[in-house]
């Protein structure tokens, strides 16, 4: 039997969960915890950001992808472990969570949603 995908609200049968992002796109995420974390970014920025934009809002559901992605890495660190219970090469990961986190702030960047353009937004800089 194929496993399900369900946005918002697993089944019980199902192993596998899909978050809805910006572009109304859906995104797999492997866990429940992962499935609450992607709404409520996707929540956090529609309610701060009002854009428009198509290319804006791919840019806003790629951000979203690697936040997940950070998370979930995360999470393995803090474990040793992954979420099947196997161990973890914790450089490699580290090394992903590096990569990942110089596209984010490239990202944020181009969305004009990192800290100099909030600080000039506030008129601090």
């Amino acid at each position: 039997m194929d496993a399900q995908v369900y946005i918002g609200q697993p089944m019980s049968t199902a192993t596998t969960w899909s978050a809805l992002l910006p572009s109304g796109a859906t995104q797999p995420v492997q866990t429940e915890d992962e499935l609450l974390h992607v709404e409520t970014r996707v929540q956090k920025y529609q309610d701060q950001l009002a854009l428009t934009n198509v290319s804006d809002v791919a840019e806003l559901d790629k951000l979203i992808v690697f936040e997940l992605l950070m998370y979930r890495w995360g999470a393995w660190l803090g474990r040793g472990l992954d979420y099947d219970g196997q161990a973890i090469d914790d450089r490699m990961v580290q090394q992903q969570m590096k990569e990942t986190s110089t596209e984010l702030r490239l990202v944020k960047k181009n969305l004009g949603i990192d800290r100099p353009a909030r600080d000039r937004a506030r008129g601090e800089g």
